[in-house]
């Protein structure tokens, strides 16, 4: 016998690649609405306005971000951050009944991390598709807001609460006749060490900050945190580089020219680029280095840092450092100034340097990693010497050895 056309009918669609187990019955009753989610501060998460997710304890990680799948391919997926001091990035929660404003507990929400990718997607969660080769359900990208429904199943997340806390969920119940799959969101760390979001037996137990309050949480300095951190940096002295202080790059060895300076770029014209004097008395521009984690105050080795020469310059860009854009002329990337401090992400990819440790001594590189799903080059630093003899600091397979001598200032 034919059906009847008009009302949906659960046989019309095909859900085989629907995650459905569960044969309960949801019943729905709107006598009492589920309590509002709050953050840090005690205040009602509300609809659109960006938060931070972050663990509830300090020592469990960052916030949340986005990293390339485990195909190193879009789309992105929803991946934690290492280390404590990242937030991560800002996240709105849209819950299906956006006029209510509040966002509540057990009730469907969009979920989206804002920042501008690489990638054709959007930036809203979705559940991915088995990844049979691991065994995962993970939390991707490509979703989209609004329309609930049988075709946007995947699309829609919960807070629920945890103790005295929240965890993330996948249960949705926008479709009403859909058998599904109602798991918590935990944390599957992948043979890379990156942690992503995926279906799990073992709930992410999250708080939620403002993302206009700039809170943190407090660093706990626990053993097992840190324990694999990288070493310190020294100075010719043997102590500690310390954040903020001002230091010297000098070549490892004498003979090699100088110490580090500015001159103009190869058009005679700002921004101005990092070169090296041409004779070894003259130590150049004294130079303060800022790593992501500035609170840690140390500096370390394969950690992203600014790097500002403490200079009075006529130009009007910042003496930090920043990779400049290719010169096809001479076909070098030079390391120029222009840069900003802080702010790590996409749109700051050519600020962040590194020290790397070099034979007995270090050198200097660039290979960012202040964004997940950004495909970077990987270069040391050395010296190209242009056809006016300017030793100039560009990418190179020839490393610029170098040391690091505190600066004294003339009383």
């Amino acid at each position: 016998m034919a059906r009847r056309r008009g009302r949906a009918d659960p046989r019309d669609y095909d859900m085989s690649d629907e995650p459905m187990v569960r044969d309960e019955i949801h019943i729905y009753s709107y006598a009492g609405e589920p309590e509002e989610v709050r953050d840090i501060s005690r205040n009602k998460l509300i609809s659109g306005v960006e938060y931070y997710i972050l663990p509830a304890h300090g020592g469990a990680g960052g916030g949340l971000s986005l990293a390339y799948n485990m195909n190193q391919s879009c789309p992105l997926e929803v991946v934690q951050e290492d280390y404590d001091y990242s937030k991560g990035l800002p996240t709105v929660f849209l819950p299906v009944n956006s006029k209510k404003g509040m966002v509540r507990v057990s009730t469907d929400l969009n979920i989206k991390l804002n920042a501008e990718i690489i990638c054709d997607e959007t930036t809203v969660w979705k559940l991915g598709s088995f990844d049979k080769e691991v065994g995962q359900y993970f939390v991707a990208t490509g979703g989209i807001v609004g329309n609930p429904g049988v075709q946007t199943m995947r699309n829609w997340f919960k807070i629920e609460k945890y103790e005295d806390d929240y965890k993330l969920s996948y249960c949705p119940s926008v479709c009403r006749f859909c058998k599904v799959m109602c798991k918590d969101i935990g944390i599957y760390e992948d043979s890379d060490g990156v942690k992503r979001l995926a279906l799990s037996e073992t709930p992410f137990k999250e708080i939620c900050t403002n993302h206009s309050l700039d809170y943190v949480l407090p660093y706990l300095d626990i053993s097992f945190s840190y324990a694999g951190e990288p070493e310190e940096v020294r100075d010719i002295s043997r102590n500690k580089l310390i954040s903020g202080v001002e230091y010297y790059i000098l070549p490892a060895h004498g003979g090699a020219g100088g110490g580090l300076s500015l001159a103009y770029n190869m058009n005679q014209s700002c921004p101005l680029e990092v070169v090296q004097e041409d004779y070894d008395y003259s130590k150049g521009l004294p130079t303060v280095f800022l790593p992501v984690n500035s609170k840690k105050g140390m500096v370390r080795v394969s950690t992203d840092l600014n790097i500002k020469l403490n200079a009075e310059i006529i130009c009007d860009q910042t003496t930090v450092w920043k990779l400049g854009s290719f010169d096809k002329e001479v076909g070098q990337y030079f390391v120029a100034t222009g840069g900003i401090v802080g702010n790590p992400g996409v749109q700051t990819m050519r600020n962040w340097f590194k020290i790397e440790k070099y034979e007995d001594d270090y050198k200097l590189s660039y290979c960012p990693s202040v964004c997940r799903f950004c495909k970077v080059m990987c270069k040391d630093i050395g010296i190209y010497e242009d056809s006016d003899g300017v030793k100039r600091l560009a990418l190179s397979e020839t490393p610029f050895k170098v040391i690091f001598r505190k600066y004294k200032r003339m009383a």
